[in-house]
């Protein structure tokens, strides 16, 4: 135990804590991203009568999995370094929309 103790000093020194936060955190804000788009798309195919249950599903776990592993890592930075989540997330919405030309609506809005 005292050997991971000391790898994590070490890491945090290095300041690779924060880079590890930082790609973490850039993944888990993707991830949302796509989570919002596809929660809207499927909102979309269910006026119509048509699921997407398989993919659904996957998705979900995938969104599972990645709440696990961002949960692995959140004891490495320190609240207040977490930032803004759906702030963030919100602004990346708008500026991904814009550059996806995908239009202003947002399943975030609902």
């Amino acid at each position: 135990m005292q050997a991971k103790k000391e790898c994590w000093e070490r890491a945090r020194r290095d300041g690779a804590d924060r880079r590890v936060n930082e790609l973490l955190s850039a993944a888990y804000l993707l991830v949302s991203e796509a989570y919002v788009l596809y929660g809207e798309a499927e909102g979309e195919l269910k006026k119509y009568g048509l699921l997407l249950g398989e993919t659904k599903h996957l998705l979900a776990a995938v969104e599972r999995t990645m709440n696990r592993y961002f949960d692995q890592f959140k004891g490495v930075v320190a609240p207040a370094e977490r930032g803004h989540y759906f702030e963030d997330l919100d602004a990346f919405d708008k500026a991904f929309r814009r550059w996806a030309k995908l239009g202003e609506q947002s399943a975030m809005d609902s």
